[in-house]
């Protein structure tokens, strides 16, 4: 990996490679907390939904009866 990094810092105009691994980690980290706070998102707009807290609690009555 630091080979391939090295490599391309050394065409012209590029950034050294120490900073475009900083910028490709910097990027999957962002993915990443985006994903989370999507995640976290829909979690929050799901708990608020009072028919689908309904259906959950309906269908537990049903296995719990089973």
């Amino acid at each position: 990996i630091l080979q391939h990094f090295k490599q391309r810092s050394e065409s012209p105009n590029a950034a050294p490679y120490q900073t475009q691994i900083n910028n490709e980690l910097r990027r999957i980290m962002e993915k990443d907390l985006s994903l989370e706070n999507f995640e976290n998102q829909q979690i929050t707009e799901i708990t608020k939904n009072k028919e689908f807290i309904k259906a959950v609690a309906e269908r537990l009555k049903e296995l719990v009866a089973a």
